[in-house]
């Protein structure tokens, strides 16, 4: 999702701050938007949205502020977006 980077172990270790949020919102999983433990079920849920957005031609959640994104992705159900597909 564009954040692959060479890196050196110096810069390993500065790479993220405990609270810190890093990704694309459109894209994040409910795990990573609460600042949880993540693991390859969070790439499965970031893959989902994309082909949503692929498919419909817009992404999961249609917001303008990035908060609110966040907030929707770990409060509210991906059936009530795919529903208004059908609409």
């Amino acid at each position: 999702f564009g954040l692959a980077k060479f890196m050196d172990a110096a810069e390993i270790t500065q790479l993220t701050l405990s609270g810190e949020i890093v990704g694309t919102v459109n894209y994040m999983s409910p795990e990573q938007c609460r600042g949880n433990e993540i693991d390859h079920r969070t790439d499965v849920y970031s893959l989902a949205c994309v082909i949503y957005e692929m498919i419909s031609g817009k992404t999961l959640f249609l917001q303008s502020n990035p908060i609110d994104v966040l907030r929707l992705h770990c409060e509210e159900s991906p059936d009530s977006s795919i529903s208004e597909l059908n609409a």
